[in-house]
């Protein structure tokens, strides 16, 4: 496991921890992502909401996406940041 791999494993989990913690069943998260302009697709279909706010950076180079999902509790955020870090470049907020 490389040290990037293991630092997203261990932010995910204590953000699973601290939502489970705060949460008690089902509650609204909000995503949000910084991707480059040429990723917004994939991440869209990751995402597969309809529901998005976007918004482009000053130089257009960057997409910032915002998602407000009902979810069952952490390990479902964490399933989703798992999900979409595999796209390159994207940041998750």
């Amino acid at each position: 496991m490389t040290g990037k791999k293991k630092l997203l494993d261990s932010t995910l989990e204590r953000l699973k921890n601290v939502l489970d913690e705060h949460y008690d069943g089902d509650f609204e998260y909000t995503f949000k992502f910084i991707v480059p302009f040429g990723k917004l697709e994939e991440l869209k279909t990751i995402l597969n909401e309809h529901n998005l706010i976007e918004r482009s950076s000053r130089n257009g180079k960057y997409i910032s996406v915002t998602m407000i999902r009902k979810v069952a509790g952490g390990p479902e955020v964490v399933e989703l940041y798992e999900k979409t870090s595999v796209i390159n470049g994207l940041i998750a907020l």
